[in-house]
């Protein structure tokens, strides 16, 4: 834990059979670290704005939820630690960002983290948050049987860096059909074609990342999904994290049917 800040995560343990990890909701830096940066991480963080706010009734239905609280920019907790890629030949973030999304270096003077940096991040942070949500599964699967884990995120609606056009406001991400049972990404599937308030794809540009495509095993009772949202859908994306009760209220609703599929 740093002296001036949070805890690396916060969790909440239920009783249920759903796992919700939030890997990228937190803006914290420490500030020895902010201090380097060419941004001021608890202004322009890349963060995935309120997605715990959007999902912070799964807490009373049992789920249990695993939320990070410092920046992706500190280290990206939904990156293989290898920091392999996990789409090649396409533009993406790696486990300690180098630049924003819209392409601006972090670092200025090339002060980038060096590989033992890098390694002490992954021990302060990145190793103990796959630890806990390791044990949530474990938890969650032998008290029911099957566990199903969401892995949830958003993202700004235009991201010319990261990808071409508008973002669909619902992308699901199965790894194409790989972290999940095909039964549970098919009633996922019906009930978004069945509502129209709401652009959604299924493994588009977002397949799923490192959470999802490590954890989901469902020849071994692990179903996992990731949902990326476009922060357009429930926020106003021209004044940075502000939330929008009237925007979210719908996508709320929808996320609550979702959350009963997920729940079993």
């Amino acid at each position: 834990m740093a002296e001036d800040g949070p805890p690396p995560f916060d969790v909440t343990e239920g009783r249920g059979a759903l796992v919700v990890s939030i890997p990228h909701t937190g803006n914290f830096m420490p500030r020895a670290l902010n201090d380097r940066l060419a941004v001021d991480a608890s202004v322009e963080s890349d963060a995935d704005h309120h997605v715990d706010r959007l999902y912070d009734f799964l807490v009373s239905t049992g789920a249990s939820v695993i939320k990070a609280n410092w920046s992706r920019w500190y280290i990206d907790l939904n990156r293989p630690a290898d920091d392999s890629p996990l789409y090649p030949g396409q533009s993406t973030t790696g486990l300690c960002p180098l630049q924003t999304f819209a392409g601006k270096a972090l670092y200025p003077g090339g002060d980038v983290p060096s590989p033992l940096e890098v390694s002490d991040r992954i021990a302060a942070c990145w190793r103990p948050y796959h630890d806990r949500l390791q044990a949530l599964i474990r938890r969650a699967r032998a008290r029911h049987g099957r566990v199903t884990l969401l892995d949830a995120h958003s993202i700004v609606s235009i991201c010319p860096r990261l990808f071409e056009g508008r973002l669909p406001d619902i992308n699901l991400g199965t790894n194409g059909g790989r972290s999940c049972s095909a039964e549970l990404r098919e009633r996922i599937i019906v009930l978004l074609k069945a509502q129209n308030r709401f652009s959604w794809v299924a493994d588009d540009r977002f397949k799923g990342g490192y959470i999802t495509r490590h954890y989901g095993r469902p020849q071994d009772g692990i179903d996992v999904v990731q949902i990326e949202l476009a922060q357009c859908a429930y926020m106003d994306e021209s004044v940075p994290d502000k939330w929008s009760d009237a925007r979210a209220a719908d996508l709320r609703a929808l996320l609550r049917q979702v959350s009963v599929i997920l729940s079993g």
